[in-house]
């Protein structure tokens, strides 16, 4: 009960839940939008390789992006990068190149998430229930994965590969806006 009394970090949680969903859509339909891009489905592995080494700039900067920044502002770089590809794809790529350059964005945005998130859930935690925090954080990123995946295939089929991710991205947009929207009404929020 205390733990769900923090508002920040309930918003937290919305937070988590909106954008896992988007995450959960974005990486799942891939293999179908490369299909529909008539990319070679064995280029996946290179695809996934790539966005994943680009993850570790932002990890190999955290130290020092934290102390010049409050935690609760780089959460929220990620659903921006994360939806710019989204956005890339679903009005540029339309070839493997591309949807390389695309990915970049997704793969610097998952590093900053790696980076940032679990660390701000354990700053808003208090001491004696950081586990707790940390488990329920997991536990929505999980029913996410569930529900984007169960929502995520009739609306890829319904609008389209292109439509499919212009409505992914503006769900990391949604998560942006509900996390920035509850961040400035409080001040005491740690950093």
């Amino acid at each position: 009960g205390e733990l769900f009394q923090n508002k920040a970090y309930v918003s937290l949680l919305f937070f988590g839940l909106l954008l896992y969903i988007a995450t959960s859509c974005e990486g799942t339909f891939l293999p179908y939008f490369m299909a529909d891009a008539g990319v070679p489905s064995e280029r996946y592995g290179i695809f996934m390789g790539w966005r994943a080494l680009l993850e570790i700039p932002f990890l190999l900067l955290m130290v020092r992006l934290r102390r010049k920044f409050p935690l609760r502002l780089l959460v929220m770089g990620p659903p921006l990068l994360m939806g710019l590809e989204c956005v890339l794809l679903g009005l540029w790529a339309h070839s493997f190149p591309t949807m390389l350059v695309s990915c970049c964005f997704f793969g610097l945005g998952n590093g900053l998430l790696i980076g940032s998130s679990l660390n701000y859930v354990y700053e808003l935690a208090p001491a004696h229930l950081k586990a707790s925090a940390q488990a329920f954080f997991a536990a929505v990123s999980s029913v996410a994965g569930i529900l984007g995946n169960l929502t995520g295939g009739v609306v890829y089929d319904a609008v389209g590969a292109k439509g499919f991710y212009l409505l992914v991205a503006g769900v990391f947009l949604l998560s942006f806006g509900v996390f920035a929207l509850t961040q400035r009404k409080r001040k005491n929020v740690p950093a």
